[in-house]
């Protein structure tokens, strides 16, 4: 919302300046994004007349002009304008001026004629982004007088961001309400519009078909104005400050009344409407040409304004092109409602609209602007055009009228809250500076918000006002002692290592919708089927996702479609599963890898990745959590979207922390995948909660020493059950097991295979002797001799 602040003073007195005002609003919520000057700073332009405008003797399109500024004594300029004539009132640039961007006026020579000064346009002004012709005074305005101080260009436009619940924001009037209440200032200017007579009979029908979208309806006839009427410069000033463009007179009155009451308006040529007007849906394929040049096809949940033949204008958002005001216009009809904000959300970007209209009625609108509206455009109307008014046509149904909610407010909970002492009158007079009735019952407050305030609905809304009215930063700080609870920063460090470390390997975090296929979930949890949506998007989002890899998966297709044939993707998020007691959600870490090992490169051959890649990122990411590979097992498992042969449980001691493996066969050909996909899945509160907190561990100044073995053993033997049972010995002096081969083929027993371990030993405190070391892997050979049938492999 742009904010002309000579004209918010119109309405209100701060008593402070432009920084001070922006400072004040901002701290209570209507945040400032910018201020800047309504016009850039240009001096020496003054008003002058035009006393003749005679044809360039060398050249058709230029005019030597006479001009009066006023000072006794006649300018001679020449100018190109189409519009320049004897007796128009103009900004007259003399030389020696200083127009924007520092250009300066000198005298000049044009086709041999002398030209001292210039008349100006508006854009040469830097009063429009673009002008055809030089700028039309009133006829009013005092000859010489300055045009920078005479138009009150000495302004500032103050930009403010408003949130979706302040609609009651969307005009100078419930700026102005804002700023009295903050600062406690008196309005000087009155909401009331008085009654405009009607001065003739001319009305036609209006019909309301949804009475719940469209409560209420307020319409008028003017006859005898004319359209090509162009608006004063005092009101093109300040819908231009306000970021809006000058049209003509009528149009530009609906376009005030809206930046002043908040009301959006529309009018009608009367004469190109036939019959009366009905508020009503569209019907299938109907067609409406808007005022912006496009025609839409409209759907049946759309609300229009028709006459007896079509519809004229889609409601809330913008009118059409048939029934616009034109120069010849001669009669109007104007249009003031109330819509739901419900029935026009979402409409106008349907055909990629974003009006000032529909911004106002998506947010809502107070539905009793909408007579005061009429009141106040057919005032300004009969003034600056001209014309009799009919009477009122008001159509409503005030049982669909939204109604403003009476709230209950106890005095001790404002003080609880809040954490600060207010009387039981001082809470009183706060709320009735917001225009709320207060009633007070003992220490409990009967509040009745304003029509307007539509965010004004429980009681800690109104505690919220009153904060604000006091100053969110004159509430003071009272600092308790609390207990620290370190775990949360612990978990969030350990999430954000485990995260780094998939980046640092390639992957790319990912965001994917909470909601996915019912079909697709299935493929992922054929034993537990995901929550239903009552309401759902669309049929593709019809399931909570108990699984985060169908999101990866759709997100994988998207890229392999487009050509990228190397992925890595991760994405953090909630899981959602039906149980007895209710949904529960759970936060997971997934990840998919397709395509190459690595990028293509010259210095090797290409690879694709396999299971034990997508399991040596997970062995890498675990070491971020605390957790070491000894610690972790990875278990051959059954899972129904993994492959048989390539899928693994991933076990914390007896919980289950993960998955992964090779995507299933079946799913691969059902989604129409080509490359193999792997996916891994962690449960990340098994993950965290289980993992222990890093302590730091003194290194060994002492060398270490490494024994190899090589042991042959049954094929179903894996060398999680080796290294468990080397572990169940609990050698201190033992540091690690790693299995760096292993062998089948010649010379090796059929369903056997030969598997060769390095062993790495040290202690703290000295140097192992070789007959320790030898007494260590006699140990470790004759533990693994009685427990998997281990032979030493000579």
């Amino acid at each position: 919302m742009r904010v002309s602040e000579n004209w918010l003073r119109e309405w209100v007195d701060p008593g402070i300046d432009t920084q001070q005002l922006a400072d004040t609003l901002t701290m209570a919520g209507l945040e400032v994004d910018g201020i800047e000057p309504a016009a850039p700073k240009f001096s020496g332009v003054v008003v002058a007349k035009v006393l003749r405008a005679d044809p360039h003797p060398d050249a058709k399109k230029l005019h030597v002009c006479d001009v009066d500024d006023g000072s006794c004594e006649v300018n001679k300029v020449i100018c190109g304008a189409g519009n320049v004539r004897k007796g128009l009132m103009v900004a007259f640039a003399k030389v020696g001026a200083i127009l924007p961007n520092d250009f300066k006026i000198e005298p000049k020579v044009l086709r041999g004629v002398e030209s001292f000064g210039m008349l100006c346009s508006a854009s040469e002004l830097g009063l429009a982004e673009s002008s055809q012709g030089i700028m039309e005074l009133p006829e009013d305005v005092e000859l010489g007088a300055d045009v920078y101080s005479s138009f009150a260009l000495e302004d500032q436009v103050i930009d403010i961001d408003l949130t979706p619940n302040r609609s009651d924001c969307l005009s100078i009037q419930g700026i102005a309400r804002e700023v009295s209440a903050l600062l406690d200032k008196p309005l000087l200017r009155k909401f009331t519009t008085p009654e405009v007579k009607a001065t003739n009979k001319s009305l036609i029908p209006v019909s309301i078909q949804a009475n719940q979208e469209c409560p209420r309806y307020v319409g008028r006839v003017i006859e005898g104005v004319s359209g090509s009427v162009q608006s004063p410069l005092w009101m093109q000033e300040k819908l231009r400050r306000a970021g809006v463009r000058a049209i003509n007179a009528i149009t530009d009155i609906t376009n005030f009344v809206m930046l002043e009451m908040g009301q959006p308006m529309h009018a009608f040529d009367l004469d190109k409407l036939s019959g009366g007007v009905v508020v009503r849906f569209a019907n299938k394929a109907e067609k409406l040409e808007l005022l912006d040049g496009q025609t839409v096809e409209l759907d049946r949940d759309e609300l229009v304004i028709a006459d007896e033949k079509q519809a004229v204008a889609l409601a809330g958002i913008m009118g059409g092109q048939a029934t616009a005001i034109q120069d010849s216009t001669t009669r109007v009809f104007l249009e003031s409602a109330s819509f739901k904000p419900e029935i026009i959300t979402g409409k106008a970007r349907r055909y990629g609209l974003h009006t000032d209209s529909s911004h106002r009625f998506e947010r809502g609108v107070d539905a009793n602007l909408a007579a005061q509206a009429i009141e106040r455009a057919t005032q300004l109307i009969l003034d600056l055009v001209g014309g009799d008014a009919g009477p009122v046509t008001c159509e409503e149904d005030m049982s669909a009228l939204p109604k403003p909610a009476q709230i209950k407010l106890e005095h001790l909970k404002v003080e609880s809250l809040l954490g600060i002492k207010f009387s039981l009158e001082e809470v009183q007079s706060l709320l009735e500076r917001l225009q709320c009735g207060v009633e007070v019952k003992k220490d409990v407050l009967h509040v009745l918000p304003p029509s307007y305030r539509f965010d004004l609905t429980i009681d800690v809304d109104l505690i919220e006002e009153v904060a604000r009215l006091v100053g969110y930063e004159n509430i003071p700080a009272n600092v308790n002692a609390l207990a620290i609870n370190t775990t949360a920063n612990i978990e969030a460090d350990q999430l954000e290592s485990i995260k780094g470390a998939l980046v640092s390997r390639g992957y790319h975090e990912v965001v994917t919708f909470s909601f996915v296929d019912q079909e697709i979930d299935t493929f992922f949890n054929d034993k537990n089927a995901g929550k239903k949506l009552v309401n759902p998007i669309s049929q593709e989002l019809s399931v909570m996702r108990s699984s985060t890899w169908p999101g990866l998966i759709k997100t994988a297709l998207h890229n392999l479609h487009r050509q990228q044939s190397r992925i890595r993707i991760f994405e953090k998020a909630l899981q959602f599963k039906n149980t007895a007691n209710g949904l529960k959600q759970s936060p997971s870490l997934a990840g998919l890898i397709v395509g190459d090992v690595e990028p293509e490169q010259w210095g090797s051959a290409s690879r694709k990745v396999d299971f034990y890649d997508v399991k040596g990122d997970v062995v890498q990411l675990l070491k971020f959590s605390s957790l070491s590979e000894h610690q972790i097992s990875f278990l051959p498992a059954e899972d129904a979207a993994l492959h048989p042969g390539q899928s693994a449980k991933i076990t914390l001691g007896e919980t289950l922390i993960g998955r992964l493996g090779k995507l299933h066969p079946r799913i691969q050909s059902a989604l129409e995948i080509s490359p193999a996909v792997y996916l891994f899945e962690l449960q990340l509160n098994e993950l965290i909660n289980k993992a222990p907190v890093k302590v730091f561990q003194a290194l060994s100044k002492y060398p270490s020493i490494r024994r190899d073995i090589t042991i042959i053993v049954e094929e179903s033997v894996n060398a999680e059950m080796i290294r468990s049972n080397i572990e169940q010995l609990s050698i201190a002096s033992l540091k690690s097991v790693e299995v760096f081969s292993i062998y089948t083929g010649k010379g090796i027993p059929k369903l056997k295979k030969s598997v060769s371990l390095g062993l790495i030993l040290q202690e703290f405190s000295r140097t192992l002797t070789d007959k320790e070391i030898e007494q260590t892997v006699l140990l470790i050979i004759s533990q693994l001799e009685s427990k998997v049938g281990a032979e030493i492999r000579n």
